[in-house]
């Protein structure tokens, strides 16, 4: 489905994985569960799904703490994973962001309304038809991994 090639990025466009390798070039598999430390120079936007329940963390263990958040899965199907390590030499980065983003999200891909309809994931809403959901975000007192996020803040955690 992603058609964007960045030339750093190592994963291998439109193709699927399972959670957390994602098939990577040259024969490789990209663990997408660990951030790589600030010497990393990669750019990637992979889309997560098929969830049981709606739930992302993000714990960082030299820290000892965490965030997750959890929403309705029925609605938000996806999450979008954005990550820019020093590789984007252009605007607006400059190979100067260290950044990643989780986003749920409705439909995929990130490319805007048009694409997601071309590719049948976008969210469709009847005239005067209104949704409303809850996401819950929760900070974990642990860096420990997390093995469940309830919808209201409900964790559990290895270890």
């Amino acid at each position: 489905m992603e058609t964007f090639d960045h030339p750093t990025n190592p994963l291998i466009p439109g193709a699927s994985g399972k959670w957390p390798e994602a098939p990577g070039k040259h024969g490789s598999t990209v663990d997408l569960s660990r951030v790589p430390g600030p010497d990393a120079a990669y750019t990637l936007t992979a889309y997560l799904g098929d969830f049981a329940e709606g739930w992302l963390a993000v714990t960082n263990p030299a820290l000892d703490i965490g965030i997750g958040w959890a929403w309705p899965a029925e609605v938000l199907p996806y999450a979008w994973l954005f990550q820019e390590f020093h590789a984007s030499s252009g605007y607006p980065w400059y190979k100067r962001a260290y950044v990643m983003g989780l986003e749920p999200a409705s439909s995929i891909p990130a490319q805007g309304l048009s694409r997601a309809i071309n590719e049948g994931t976008a969210l469709a809403l009847a005239a005067g038809e209104a949704r409303e959901l809850e996401i819950s975000a929760t900070v974990l007192p642990t860096g420990a991994p997390v093995t469940y996020l309830g919808r209201h803040g409900e964790a559990r955690q290895a270890g």
